[in-house]
């Protein structure tokens, strides 16, 4: 009787004891692509602009688009009348040889316009370019083919189709073009900025709040078997506000994020367990709520 009291006993004990341990919050160690970021502005412009010649000298009789209308290869886009006091002639109709969108007439409606006068500017919308000037810096690690970002929206991706392996000798700074397909968010003149990524990198890297620096090296506390284990790591390059580690951590190790008292090494704790997502629950209280 004795003995089954003493066990009893234990167990209580030890079931309280494992309650009051202090509990933290882990984080499984896992390998990631890391890379630096660097920004760069400009307006965007479109594939390719084409004028439209007068094919002949003459008066404007009548234009058939606006400014900012899109038109297909073979459109009528105005007429040109000759001008003769003794022959009547038809009008002779100018088509534009491209499609896109007319950027720009330069004449009106009975307006005298001269043989290979600029008559209307198309702009090809197909794709739009984005023309950047990148320090010597930043072009040594950017290739053609590579991806970009809008800074505001990671969605909207382009490729860098044109590098220059030239500096200007103005400015020192190196051309970059970025394509970009057709997108709502873009058009014509809109100034964005753009996100480069470079010197990338696979392996493992932590937020440098976690790097405890002490007599010299550098530390992290994982939990291991129950207890705190303060973990010497040797680190590498940094990536904005994270940083390599090179040697110390494996894949799977459990670094401790947050604790609610300050650690040594040694301590026992408990690790805190991840509130699951009951949808059951979740859909109870909505009809308690909402009735």
């Amino acid at each position: 009787m004795n003995k089954f009291v003493f066990i009893i006993l234990f167990f209580v004990s030890f079931g309280l004891y494992a309650k009051d341990l202090p509990e933290v919050d882990v984080e499984k160690i896992i390998s990631s692509l890391n890379y630096d970021s660097v920004f760069y502005s400009g307006r965007l412009e479109p594939k390719d602009t084409f004028i439209i010649y007068a094919p002949l000298a003459g008066n404007v009789q009548e234009i058939f688009v606006s400014e900012g209308m899109f038109v297909n290869k073979g459109d009528n886009i105005l007429s040109i009348l000759r001008k003769s006091t003794t022959i009547e002639y038809k009008p002779t109709m100018v088509t534009t040889f491209v499609s896109g969108i007319i950027a720009k007439i330069n004449f009106s409606k009975g307006g005298e316009v001269f043989e290979k006068n600029e008559l209307v500017t198309i702009a090809d919308v197909s794709t739009y370019n984005l023309s950047l000037l990148l320090s010597d810096k930043d072009i040594t690690d950017i290739k053609v083919g590579d991806p970009c970002f809008l800074s505001d929206d990671k969605n909207v991706k382009g490729i860098i189709s044109k590098k220059s392996f030239l500096a200007d000798t103005k400015t020192g700074l190196f051309k970059v073009e970025i394509t970009f397909e057709k997108n709502q968010k873009l058009f014509i003149g809109k100034f964005i900025t753009v996100e480069l990524r470079t010197n990338f990198f696979k392996g493992i890297t932590l937020p440098i709040e976690f790097v405890i620096n002490k007599y010299g090296n550098n530390y992290v506390y994982i939990a291991q078997q129950g207890k705190v284990k303060m973990q010497e790591i040797k680190t590498g390059k940094s990536f904005g506000s994270k940083i390599t580690i090179v040697k110390g951590l494996n894949e799977g190790d459990l670094l401790i994020v947050k604790s609610e008292i300050n650690l040594s090494d040694g301590d026992s704790i408990k690790i805190k367990e991840k509130q699951k997502f009951d949808k059951k629950k979740v859909d109870n209280n909505n009809a308690k709520t909402n009735p």
